[in-house]
């Protein structure tokens, strides 16, 4: 099944397609959820009414009239979920132009509510441009940054002024970093500019979005004599603040340590291509829901979507 306003490469296999209009995903799914939890097919504490009530003007009739999707799609989506022996939800997050409010929550909400979200080979897989953005958020260094206080930068392989509005948020630093093996706009607008080593000739690990280890063996040296973590060591060493000499293993078993698991269990997943073991939590309670059918990526993006925009004018002169 897919959700999206136009055609994509994975409609080619698809069973349903629903076209919701850009910014209404959010309410079909919140309408989804309606009918699941009328057929009784979910699992909803009976003090959650704040869940319950934060959807309930998300109607079968009110998301067809708001998204443009047929009745009859949602509800042969709600009847696919339903009855599927596994489901798998597929969010791309960097795709903007499909975003709508709360659609993540509503979407993580439903797999809670239907005990799909912790079973294995089921659950969400979250996409990202970034080939390694779990690794980095199983170490910790995922974090959102406050460009606002920061005065000295140090960029390692992502180029955030190779988007023009990104700008602005770099005025305030007055010192910057490159660490990179291309030329891009960031590193053109650096003060110092520092090779780094290729996937080629790096020893490492990638983390794939669905939580897989693979270890990267490197094929051939550095062109620069200097791995990046030579690189890094280097820099670390001029600023006074010296650390180990780079060893991949050492690293890897601090990354562990960090995350809680043993080092042993990181290099089993390692060799196997496998994902760390879940480890057991508390169960997390579903929580209430915003609807917004007016918001879109127009809030974010002005030339992504007219949709949005759209119908607050057709609201303001009472067309809606």
């Amino acid at each position: 099944m897919s959700v999206a306003s136009c055609r994509t490469d994975l409609l080619r296999s698809r069973d349903l397609w629903l076209d919701a209009r850009r910014g209404t995903a959010g309410v079909v799914y919140a309408a989804m959820l309606q009918r699941l939890l009328h057929r009784g097919r979910t699992d909803v504490p009976a003090d959650h009414a704040e869940l319950v009530d934060s959807i309930a003007l998300a109607t079968l009739d009110a998301a067809a009239l708001l998204s443009g999707v047929a009745q009859e799609a949602i509800e042969s989506c709600v009847e696919k979920m339903a009855n599927a022996d596994r489901v798998i939800v597929v969010y791309d997050l960097d795709d903007t132009l499909e975003r709508s409010t709360d659609d993540l929550a509503t979407l993580a909400t439903i797999l809670l509510t239907t005990g799909r979200l912790d079973k294995d080979g089921q659950g969400i897989l979250l996409l990202n441009a970034d080939g390694n953005a779990e690794g980095a958020r199983l170490a910790g260094i995922a974090g959102e940054l406050h460009l606002g206080q920061i005065r000295t930068g140090v960029v390692m392989f992502e180029n955030p002024l190779g988007d023009c509005r990104a700008a602005g948020s770099f005025e305030r630093v007055r010192s910057l970093v490159v660490i990179d093996h291309f030329m891009t706009e960031t590193a053109r607008a650096a003060d110092v500019v520092l090779p780094a080593s290729t996937l080629a000739e790096t020893d490492g690990t990638v983390v794939s979005s669905d939580g897989r280890f693979t270890a990267i063996r490197r094929a051939r040296a550095p062109v620069s004599g200097l791995t990046t973590g030579d690189v890094v060591a280097g820099l670390c060493s001029a600023l006074g603040r010296p650390v180990h000499p780079p060893d991949a293993a050492r690293l890897r078993a601090e990354a562990a340590a960090r995350m809680g698991v043993a080092a042993c269990d990181v290099e089993s997943a390692r060799s196997h291509g496998n994902c760390l073991a879940r480890t057991p939590r508390h169960r997390v309670l579903p929580r209430s829901l915003r609807l917004d059918p007016a918001a879109s990526s127009t809030d974010r993006f002005s030339y992504a979507t007219l949709d949005g925009e759209l119908s607050r004018k057709l609201r303001g002169i009472g067309l809606v």
